[in-house]
């Protein structure tokens, strides 16, 4: 049997569509009716359409016997469980805050760590990382595969033992930028590791571009786009809090100037890009649009009848990429951008290093030859499914 073991029981765009994009590259569509792994037994957010089971009870389980483990993707590839109990906490604690054990703990013992409990609950399995699996330390595996992970930090000399014998035992390593390789060279990995492009790269395959892109327009003619009318998708997070004014500056002037609606895309719903989104429309004088959806499809769905995006969401820009669309990275200071950008030779330029460079940045990419994006992803695409075949050889023999 294969698994997928993927951070999917929050709402964000990227991480839910990993299970789809490699069941398709890789598997049948049995897999996402039953071997779909996460923290919780939930079904998985943004309408994405699969059932979500507990990872600790799987390795708890030991009358399974020589298990495929596909872990990916995301910057899964670390060991700060406090950081990633406390993303998943806030879902654990909305879905029992009425429960009556939890009223009961609260009166006897006042306000409760839910990231501690999260932890002793669902991350109490035998691990260096909540994804950062040994297989040696687990029977019932016989492979473990990484697909498509990041690394977001470096790791301490108090872990990089452990970090470094997981990966050493597992059967295939693949990492979608440099930075993340050089990472687990720096703590002692020798297995092979492979880079290429996010597996979300190849999205374009198998969403067909005209049916999505019709389904954009029509979701939006119903939050009053105009018919005829191109438009700008822009997504953030809440990082850009201190920046609303001159986000609304730019965007308003580029609204004027180019004839271009502004479509305002929350992706990423467990970071809060809602939140601050229908801040950023209020501060506007509602000129722009706020898209109301929560399905992954949709969102998918606008950001491919939009003429440009722009966010902070690394896999909206990937998802842009994929179908030609030109975009710009909005100023996020993080590894995984960087290494986006590089491994699918993207030019640094379509980094925004501020607020204020949005006009400007638009106006670079009026430069940019019309197949800049298109001819690029071609290429990227053809990286990931040479080292997708290999993986899918060692799934075959391994069945």
């Amino acid at each position: 049997m294969t698994i997928i073991f993927s951070s999917v029981d929050r709402h964000n765009y990227g991480d839910l569509l990993y299970p789809i994009i490699i069941n398709k590259l890789l598997l049948d569509d049995n897999y996402l009716e039953k071997n779909i792994y996460s923290f919780l037994d939930v079904d998985s957010p943004g309408k994405s359409g699969y059932k979500v089971n507990r990872i600790s009870k799987y390795f708890i389980n030991n009358n399974i016997k020589n298990d495929s483990i596909i872990i990916g993707g995301g910057d899964s590839l670390r060991v700060d469980r406090e950081v990633l109990a406390e993303h998943c906490a806030s879902i654990y604690n909305k879905s029992i805050k009425a429960s009556t054990l939890k009223k009961i703990k609260e009166y006897f013992f006042g306000q409760q760590d839910f990231s501690k409990e999260f932890i002793s609950k669902f991350m109490n399995y035998d691990a260096p990382g909540p994804f950062i699996i040994d297989k040696d330390r687990f029977s019932q595996l016989n492979q473990v595969i990484y697909c498509s992970c990041g690394v977001p930090f470096e790791f301490s000399n108090e872990v990089k033992s452990s970090v470094a014998s997981a990966f050493n035992n597992a059967s295939f390593i693949y990492l979608r930028d440099e930075q993340s390789k050089q990472k687990l060279i720096n703590i002692g990995v020798k297995k092979d590791i492979y880079v290429a492009p996010d597996i979300i790269c190849t999205i374009s395959d198998f969403f067909e571009i005209d049916t999505h892109k019709q389904n954009g327009f029509d979701i939006l003619y119903a939050h009053g786009l105009q018919k005829g009318k191109d438009f700008l998708c822009f997504q953030a997070n809440p990082s850009c809090q201190p920046n609303i004014d001159e986000i609304v500056n730019q965007l308003t002037k580029i609204k004027i100037e180019r004839d271009i609606e502004i479509v305002l895309l929350p992706i990423g719903y467990c970071h809060n890009d809602d939140i601050i989104l229908k801040e950023i429309n209020i501060r506007s004088n509602n000129q722009f649009i706020y898209a109301d959806v929560y399905s992954i499809y949709d969102i998918l769905s606008i950001i491919t009848a939009s003429s440009i995006f722009i966010g902070t969401s690394m896999h909206g820009n990937i998802t842009a990429f994929s179908y030609g669309i030109p975009h710009l990275v909005a100023p996020i200071n993080v590894d995984k951008i960087k290494g986006f950008l590089d491994v699918c030779n993207l030019s640094n330029n379509l980094l925004l290093d501020s607020w204020t460079e949005i006009s400007e940045k638009i106006n670079y990419l009026d430069t940019l030859d019309k197949d800049y994006f298109s001819s690029r992803a071609i290429i990227a695409k053809e990286k990931i499914y040479n080292i997708m075949s290999s993986i899918s050889k060692l799934i075959s023999d391994n069945n």
